[in-house]
């Protein structure tokens, strides 16, 4: 049985005949070799698209190696760019619960009359 082991030699074209069809069927219950290779897919047609319309070998070297880059990349990005941010934003509500509390706080102390 095949597994996402062979998500890079499917992408590579590397699987023979019987594998390939073999990972073709895993595709269809793992959702995650699925995004890859959906992901894989569209930026190779980005790529193929902006190397047909942009004379390359004119193009930034830099530019040419990022997108290279990115389309060999094997990390599929998370749908939500909020999924890392909600620590941050809930250590900032308390942040901001805590200084609001000591502020009530002094102003009550500070309009008690003190018993000396």
């Amino acid at each position: 049985m095949r597994t996402c082991r062979d998500l890079d030699r499917y992408l590579d074209g590397r699987l023979d005949a019987s594998r390939r069809a073999a990972f073709e069927e895993h595709l269809a219950t793992c959702p995650r070799c699925a995004a890859s290779v959906a992901q894989w897919k569209r930026t190779a047609d980005d790529l193929k698209a902006w190397s047909e319309t942009v004379d390359v070998r004119h193009a930034d070297q830099a530019a040419a190696d990022r997108l290279v880059a990115r389309a060999t990349s094997r990390q599929v990005q998370p749908p939500s760019p909020l999924v890392p941010r909600w620590p941050r934003l809930a250590l900032g509500g308390l942040v901001a619960a805590g200084l609001a509390a000591l502020a009530i706080f002094f102003v009550i102390r500070a309009q008690t009359p003190s018993s000396k």
